[in-house]
């Protein structure tokens, strides 16, 4: 491992820790620090970034998310508080899904952006009836990044795009039964990018709110973080400088590594 610099690094300079892997893997940032898994090719992009240089994009076309096991902290159960936000680059045609956990016949979560841009929530009873979807009354813009935002308290649901509430519903049927297993996050296809996701254990916004200015940052409440920055696993070629100038690995594993103690 080389020694590290401990300077300046100008405009083009970066540091290669070379400690990690050779794929870059997504985590989770909170205390709770979360297994996360990626199915499809979830990964991270400099394509797009509403902080630091880079979010989350899947890699194929083939439908990509993420997986955690889930929890009553990170989903509702009809008693509890959650809040669910992200900054969201939507391509204006395909749909989201933000959480969800489907079993049998009902589902808990289940937060979408649909294809027309809306925030959705859907509950239906355990057998299948009173199904009912809650939609925000405006759209995510598409093409640009946008703030969302949908919070849980008990069974009252309310959606917030860039800071402005978008409508609440209060369900008085339908199955809010916790699933356990592994919950599904950030469903998407290959154009849509999603920076600064994070689940709360609790009612984040009751009003307008000014969006996020900067990365979010763990505290009691957050139980689950991505910044979905490439290098924050420390992965083989991630630039440790502030410059975010992240290389590429090829034919490299981190088994080609050779241990060293310079001093």
């Amino acid at each position: 491992k080389a020694k590290k610099y401990t300077g300046t690094y100008g405009t083009n300079g970066f540091y290669l820790d070379f400690s990690g892997s050779a794929t870059p893997t997504i985590v989770d940032s909170s205390s709770n620090a979360l297994a996360i898994t990626t199915a499809n090719g979830m990964a991270h992009s400099s394509a797009q970034a509403k902080f630091g240089a880079s979010s989350l994009i899947a890699s194929t076309s083939a439908s990509n998310s993420l997986t955690v096991t889930n929890s009553t902290s990170l989903s509702p159960n009809g008693t509890n508080n959650i809040t669910y936000e992200g900054w969201i680059y939507w391509d204006g045609t395909n749909d989201i899904r933000i959480a969800y956990k489907y079993v049998a016949d009902y589902f808990v979560p289940n937060v979408y952006i649909t294809t027309a841009g809306k925030l959705r929530y859907g509950n239906q009873t355990h057998g299948g009836s009173n199904l009912h979807y809650h939609y925000s009354t405006a759209s995510v813009t598409a093409n640009a990044w946008t703030h969302f935002a949908t919070t849980i308290s008990n069974k009252t649901v309310t959606h917030y795009i860039n800071g402005a509430s978008s409508g609440a519903y209060t369900y008085t049927t339908g199955t809010w039964a916790f699933i356990s297993g592994t919950l599904e996050l950030l469903s998407a296809d290959a154009t849509n990018y999603i920076d600064e996701f994070r689940v709360s254990n609790s009612i984040r916004y009751t009003g307008t709110f000014t969006p996020p200015t900067a990365v979010f940052t763990d505290d009691a409440n957050t139980t689950l973080l991505i910044h979905s920055d490439y290098g924050e696993d420390n992965s083989l070629g991630a630039d440790n400088s502030p410059n975010n100038n992240h290389w590429t690995p090829n034919n490299l594993a981190a088994t080609d590594q050779m241990l060293d103690s310079p001093t």
